[in-house]
């Protein structure tokens, strides 16, 4: 993707960061007549969207993931046809196993609310995971929770449908262009300092990432984000792979998807990190090629053909934070944890909130920053035990 433009001088919202967030949230403000620019440090979607595995899903155990999974899956059935733009989507299915009680009655908890905001999602036996996955292993798994419809898009094509989006409808792309303060006067925001220049703008959107809290402490607003460095490994194994939807098992946190005649995998787990390091730990695979193993017996003689790590942000109860922070005219759309999945509904809800100042679809309330408050916390700690991602 070519460097675009230079810096204008005014702009009617300056976006901070170029990943699909804030390319969604360009797209969605050029939807609704207002052009925006788009302030990116390096590329656009180099950063964490180009590490992610693209999933794309509505298996969430919680209200306000679930209802922005809900919306974004709607949105995401519209791109190619709205920004003519093809975005590599696979309706491969989407299941997610357990082998433990707690992890049972939580996907069945998962399942009765899913069965509320009418997802197409069932509850599985282990026969029947077996019959739908004869390559995993099954004996010890107590049920699944299946959606047929879901499955996984392409980041580096969805970023270049938003792109092409935004584009067309009037937004102006800035690369290679590091954001060094925000401007304020008369206790509002009036625009961004860069190392290109200045940009006058009443509305400021930080959707920076993993960036994110660094640009907020520009206008003293802390945001709770934790940093995570993540792997992700293509394997081959020796026959062609056999149809599969994407896979968690919720017990090991163990993610396998389709990846063309390869497979992508991933596992969470790791310690939150300070440092913006994306090199690759070439241990991280052991654990996780041993587990591969048990839970694939067929993978015992697959390849490592392909290793990558990138950056992601979590809040402390896993949803992310949107909204209006500190001085009028500066709004945070970050702290994803699903950002690529959620892209098109986040996007949507902030030029909404821009244009209107409400949302229609999806409300901001569960997203607001000012849930972090100390009788909050013990509500945000409810809601991570129970997430599912």
């Amino acid at each position: 993707m070519p460097h675009t433009a230079e810096l204008p001088k005014t702009a009617e919202v300056a976006i901070v960061g170029g990943g699909i967030i804030g390319l969604s949230i360009a797209y969605h403000l050029g939807r609704l007549g207002v052009r925006a620019a788009v302030i990116e440090r390096g590329r656009v979607g180099e950063g964490s969207t180009a590490k992610s595995s693209g999933g794309i899903r509505r298996l969430f155990s919680t209200a306000p993931a679930l209802h922005l999974a809900v919306e974004s899956v709607r949105l995401w059935e519209r791109v190619e046809e709205d920004t003519g733009t093809n975005v590599d989507w696979h309706r491969v299915g989407y299941l997610l196993t357990a082998r433990s009680a707690i992890q049972r009655e939580a996907l069945e908890a998962s399942w009765r609310l899913q069965q509320r905001w009418g997802v197409p999602s069932a509850i599985l036996s282990p026969d029947e995971v077996r019959r739908l996955v004869p390559t995993l292993r099954t004996d010890d798994v107590r049920a699944g929770l299946y959606c047929a419809t879901d499955g996984y898009a392409g980041p580096y094509e969805a970023v270049r449908a938003f792109r092409a989006g935004a584009l067309k409808l009037g937004a102006t792309i800035i690369e290679d262009c590091d954001v060094t303060g925000v401007r304020l006067g008369n206790g509002r925001v009036r625009g961004l300092e860069t190392s290109r220049g200045a940009v006058d703008a009443p509305t400021v959107v930080n959707a920076a990432g993993v960036w994110a809290p660094l640009v907020s402490r520009m206008v003293g607003v802390e945001i709770p984000i934790s940093m995570y460095r993540r792997h992700q490994w293509i394997v081959e194994t020796a026959d062609p792979p056999p149809s599969i939807p994407c896979i968690i098992d919720m017990d090991s946190t163990l993610f396998v998807r389709p990846e063309g005649s390869r497979y992508l995998v991933g596992i969470g787990g790791e310690q939150p990190t300070t440092a913006y390091e994306t090199t690759v730990d070439p241990e991280a695979f052991v654990p996780v090629a041993e587990l591969i193993v048990r839970r694939f017996p067929s993978f015992e003689s697959a390849t490592l053909v392909r290793t990558y790590a990138g950056l992601t942000q979590e809040t402390p109860d896993r949803h992310p934070v949107l909204g209006p922070a500190g001085p009028p005219g500066y709004i945070v759309a970050a702290g994803f944890s699903q950002g690529f999945l959620h892209a098109p509904a986040a996007g949507q809800m902030i030029a909404e909130y821009i244009t209107t100042g409400t949302c229609v679809a999806v409300s901001m309330e569960p997203f607001r920053l000012s849930r972090f408050t100390h009788q909050d916390s013990e509500r945000a700690a409810a809601l991570a035990d129970w997430e599912v991602h």
